[in-house]
């Protein structure tokens, strides 16, 4: 489970205005969506300037935390790319946790597929708290990951839901 985020959008999107701002996250979205689909993430949807992906739904993934870490990194590349495309500096923040979701089709109008359940709301936190350029991350996601990825350790945090939890700073590097 991967939630990215635009950071301070509200500003960028108040300096473009509505027609940059709409071209620019076509533009951003419509990459994530091929980087997606490239290294076998589920694009669940987008929120705003946010972008939710899961590996491992609606299907079984054989690496899928690694598949997400994989997919969150290319994103800073495709970013840093888009933003340069459209004269902006666009910095993304993400969270990642790992876990079993509840997923289907819900509603009758506009209906779409959604998931649910602990480890949406702990990716949901922990983009919230992270950092530009990394993905913050927890313990069972750095034990599943470890010497694949680089990890520096975070902070304990009170996450709303969680309690204490022990938080880790993922970056590219191996």
């Amino acid at each position: 489970m991967l939630l990215i985020d635009i950071v301070e959008f509200v500003r960028l999107s108040n300096e473009l205005g509505p027609e940059r701002t709409v071209a620019l996250l076509d533009d951003v979205f419509t990459r994530l969506d091929a980087a997606s689909a490239r290294f076998g993430v589920e694009k669940i949807k987008t929120i705003g300037d946010a972008y939710l992906a899961a590996a491992g739904v609606p299907s079984p993934h054989p690496n899928g935390e690694e598949a997400a870490a994989d997919f969150g990194f290319h994103a800073l590349h495709i970013a840093e790319r888009v933003g340069r495309m459209h004269g902006v500096v666009l910095r993304l923040r993400m969270g990642m946790a790992s876990g079993s979701v509840t997923a289907g089709v819900l509603g009758r109008t506009r209906y779409a597929y959604d998931i649910s359940g602990a480890p949406v709301n702990m990716a949901a936190r922990l983009e919230a708290l992270g950092d530009p350029g990394c993905i913050l991350t927890t313990r069972d996601v750095k034990a599943l990951l470890d010497g694949k990825f680089a990890f520096e350790a975070g902070e304990v945090i009170d996450i709303k839901g969680f309690s204490d939890t022990e938080t880790w700073r993922m970056s590219e590097a191996r």
